[in-house]
């Protein structure tokens, strides 16, 4: 898949329709600069009605930068109604400002008059611009704004780390065709990021901006022809709300195992970079599971800013967890992922780093390991506190070494990190 895709963009990038949106890009950048100065958060608190509405001709107004002078960055024009996607818009039929009829289920979220809801609208804009800056995805959910207007929102304020891609049928598909691992009933604004993170991973960053990279999609040097036609992939994801969260104590480490480990220690140990490439992949997998569930089920675990440390640009390996999130009370919660590819039949074995058992050891309370058996075919995510674990035993060890090295005339002592230089010159 990665070769079609690197092929296509680069095939696209040679042709006089990159060169075109090459060059709308630098003046739509100027808009997009102009509108961000212009709808600072004071200037949106103090707006009014018809600096926001469409269907006045006002093209200063906050709507109609959105859906017309701003198009370059993700078109969130079709068929939803005008009140559906602003709640609040002038109708010419009527010479009057209108916010659609009666029974309109989201009315009653914003109010029964004009000024009431012309207010309730500026605070949900507002919100949303403020969980844009702090990365509170589930407040941009929860916002009662009509999803592809919250989600341009989303994007406008933070341009350079989203793809503008807004219709959740669209993000399905692309997701699809790039293989990237996604449970299809998860927030729009979640796929989002995944996409982000498969074009910030894969290079393509430096190639083009995430505009261009959404313009490449829907070219027809990308995947025009898919995207708008009625022969769309069908779409697979790991049903995330089959899983259960499990909460469990761990009463020994594999009792019946222990010798056996005890006697692999005393074996000569050799790299083998195929396992290891295969525990990273396992690794992965389990990491996307733990993830893809925590969005899934944020609200019944009252998990807010759910932050990636594994993959991203977040990614930092040393911070001895995997995962963490915020309770409502503010209290951090640390999440280490383990997995395995094989059926443990109810048994736990994980190993960790130095780094990771100190940062449990540290945090009892709020350090959880989340270990998913068999993450090919199991269903079962099994919850551990840190203050649980016990009958722990080192498998793993550091090995500082010298090594002699015979020259002709001496004899050269060298430490682990010489001893790769040095061979490198003997081969030489």
């Amino acid at each position: 898949m990665l070769e079609e895709l690197n092929l296509k963009l680069d095939s696209w990038m040679q042709t006089d329709d990159y060169k075109s949106q090459l060059k709308k890009q630098d003046k739509y950048f100027k808009s997009l600069r102009e509108f961000l100065a212009t709808f600072t958060k004071d200037k949106i608190e103090s707006m009014d009605i018809d600096e926001y509405v469409t269907g006045k001709k006002n093209q200063k107004a906050f709507c109609y930068w959105l859906e017309e002078t701003l198009e370059f960055y993700g078109s969130i024009s079709g068929r939803t109604t005008a009140y559906e996607k602003f709640v609040l818009y002038y109708d010419k039929r009527i010479k009057d400002y209108s916010f659609g009829p009666k029974n309109w289920k989201n009315r009653k979220g914003f109010g029964s008059t004009k000024d009431e809801i012309f207010e309730n609208v500026k605070k949900s804009i507002l919100d949303v611009v403020d969980a844009t800056k702090n990365n509170d995805y589930e407040r941009i959910i929860n916002n009662p704004l009509n999803p592809q207007f919250k989600n341009k929102i989303n994007f406008l304020y933070d341009y350079n780390n989203q793809i503008p891609i807004y219709s959740n049928e669209d993000l399905n598909v692309i997701l699809t065709l790039f293989e990237i691992p996604f449970d299809k009933n998860i927030d729009r604004i979640y796929k989002r990021e995944k996409l982000f993170v498969f074009y910030k991973n894969n290079g393509y960053d430096q190639k083009v901006s995430p505009a261009l990279f959404m313009l490449f999609i829907y070219s027809w040097y990308g995947y025009r022809a898919i995207l708008r036609t009625n022969e769309k992939p069908t779409i697979e994801s790991k049903a995330i709300e089959s899983f259960s969260l499990v909460d469990i104590k761990i009463d020994d480490v594999i009792t019946s195992k222990k010798e056996k480990y005890k006697n692999e220690l005393k074996r000569r140990i050799i790299y083998n970079p195929g396992s290891e490439e295969s525990k990273r992949i396992t690794g992965k997998k389990a990491e996307d599971i733990v993830l893809e569930y925590l969005k899934a089920h944020a609200k019944e675990l009252d998990a807010h800013n759910i932050t990636p440390w594994c993959h991203g640009e977040n990614q930092d390996d040393g911070k001895g967890y995997d995962i963490s999130y915020l309770l409502s009370n503010g209290t951090e919660i640390l999440v280490e992922v383990k997995g395995t590819k094989a059926d443990l039949k109810g048994q736990v074995y994980f190993e960790m780093s130095r780094n990771e058992y100190n940062v449990m050891k540290n945090n009892p309370d709020t350090y959880y390991i989340f270990f998913v058996n068999d993450v090919n075919k199991g269903n079962i995510i099994q919850r551990i506190l840190a203050k649980d674990v016990y009958g722990e035993e080192p498998i793993k060890y550091k090995v500082n070494f010298k090594a002699m090295l015979k020259d002709e005339n001496k004899t050269i002592a060298l430490n682990s990190k010489e001893l790769k230089k040095s061979d490198d010159k003997i081969k030489d």
